[in-house]
């Protein structure tokens, strides 16, 4: 809810990156995505609550400044769920292609670096809606995974993956084909657990980490999957869903 920062290694200090901004609802960051091409580009999902506006900005200078493109879906940046992500994400073969997992509104896709951005219909899970109990709010989709070794520089990635924590029968999905079509990911861990988090390395190999509750407080169980393995999750592990 202070908004964004990038730690400054000469001076060992914390610079924050929003000072310039007059919308405070924006200083609700749901998710920070950097370009993997150009490392002075970075992009912030900011939204402080759902009822309040919300944006992608985008910053062509290592945030020294920005621009801002308002959006039609909400987020909830100091809402609770908050350890979700990253929800922004990026393709490293077609970096003016994003992907943001929206809490409410399902997956949404932007082809031209986060000015305008569209449902991604084909997606199976369109989002819960707002809540209609003020004090609720829905976790959605909680983070995107591009396989960079699914394309070729220029042309796009054909493998992502979305992982969703909102209650249902299924948690992790991914597309081979840019998202044309979807299908969920099999040998899934039981319905009840969540999908939190996830990271690809470098063999190919997606980690996801499941819990019980999406946080901050309540959460009592959790697992890590591996599903391009095939391994089942290894017992409770709690403290790796934050």
């Amino acid at each position: 809810m202070g908004g964004a920062y990038r730690w400054d290694s000469a001076a060992r200090s914390w610079k924050p990156l929003e000072d310039s901004i007059a919308e405070s609802s924006y200083f609700g960051i749901e998710s920070i995505a950097a370009d993997p091409g150009d490392a002075n580009v970075v992009y912030l999902a900011a939204g402080m609550y759902r009822r309040e506006g919300a944006a992608i900005l985008r910053s062509p200078d290592r945030g020294k400044s920005w621009e801002v493109f308002p959006t039609t879906f909400r987020m909830g940046g100091n809402e609770d769920d908050g350890g979700l992500g990253e929800r922004l994400a990026i393709d490293p073969n077609l970096t003016s292609s994003l992907y943001f997992g929206s809490r409410h509104d399902g997956l949404q896709r932007s082809n031209d670096s986060g000015r305008t951005w569209s449902r991604v219909d084909s997606f199976p899970v369109h989002g819960l809606g707002l809540p209609e109990v003020r004090r609720r709010t829905n976790a959605g989709l909680s983070f995107v995974v591009f396989d960079p070794r699914s394309g070729h520089r220029g042309v796009g990635s054909r493998t992502v993956f979305v992982g969703v924590a909102d209650p249902g029968p299924e948690h992790l999905f991914l597309t081979h084909d840019g998202g044309k079509t979807w299908s969920a990911v099999g040998g899934q861990p039981r319905a009840d657990p969540l999908s939190v988090q996830a990271a690809l390395d470098l063999r190919g190999m997606l980690y996801v980490t499941y819990c019980n509750g999406v946080g901050p407080t309540g959460v009592t169980d959790g697992a890590v999957f591996a599903p391009r393995g095939g391994q089942r999750p290894r017992g409770p592990t709690g403290a790796a869903c934050g």
